[in-house]
């Protein structure tokens, strides 16, 4: 296990990987299988605000996922590779730092209401 999370209906989502593999799950507080996925770059940043998961990696890809299947919704490329994500208080910003030293942040204001509740 590489990365955790819990949402907040109290589903854990972690991220893993082997030298081959790299995958993303989330389970019930209970242990029930919820969703999993493979994912092609190791996750280097994983935050969950209402149903979805923000991920980042090592590739530069900042990706909007559904809790319950992990498909992405959104995805934004930033050319370099993301070492964290991170929500402010009221989930108006995404803060991602890059390894390069750069902050991004991206406003929330265009998505919709329901997108990070």
């Amino acid at each position: 296990i590489d990365l955790l999370t819990l949402s907040y209906q109290g589903h854990v989502i972690f991220t893993g990987h082997t030298p081959d593999n790299h995958s993303m799950h989330v389970y019930t507080l209970n242990g029930r299988h919820v969703a999993s996925t493979h994912i092609t770059h190791r996750i280097t940043g994983l935050v969950s605000s209402g149903d979805y998961v923000l991920s980042g990696d090592e590739n530069g890809d900042l990706n909007l996922l559904d809790l319950f299947t992990l498909r992405v919704s959104k995805n934004l490329p930033l050319q370099l590779p993301v070492q964290t994500v991170s929500l402010t208080r009221g989930n108006t910003h995404i803060l991602v730092p890059l390894r390069d030293g750069k902050l991004i942040v991206v406003g929330l204001s265009g998505l919709p209401d329901t997108a990070l509740a």
